[in-house]
């Protein structure tokens, strides 16, 4: 019985990591070539992983957020002030994420 927990639970955080990697990726690829669309996946998905410790689910939204935000602003702007704002975005919302998750264990 306590093998299925911790599959599940180990499932879970790779679920936390691979996303947000893989989105990451393919959101960047084109502009970033090589080197850089991998290095902005792996902090992506570092970033998301350890605030899944935190967070849980929420982290995922965070990320799934400054995805659009980094969508919106690459129409808008060219690629640099784009992933500036979606890492600003992608802070505050893992930050914000954290202390949802904070306020709702600390009123059980």
């Amino acid at each position: 019985m306590k093998f299925s927990y911790l599959l599940g639970f180990s499932a879970f955080f790779v679920i936390g990591l691979v996303i947000p990697g893989v989105g990451t990726y393919f959101l960047t690829r084109r502009d970033l070539r090589g080197r850089g669309a991998v290095l902005a996946a792996t902090v992506c998905a570092v970033l998301v992983g350890a605030a899944t410790w935190f967070a849980f689910f929420f982290a995922i939204f965070a990320f799934l957020g400054s995805a659009v935000v980094y969508s919106v602003m690459h129409r808008l702007a060219r690629i640099g002030p784009a992933l500036t704002v979606a890492t600003v975005a992608l802070v505050g919302l893992l930050i914000f994420s954290v202390r949802v998750m904070d306020i709702a264990l600390s009123g059980m």
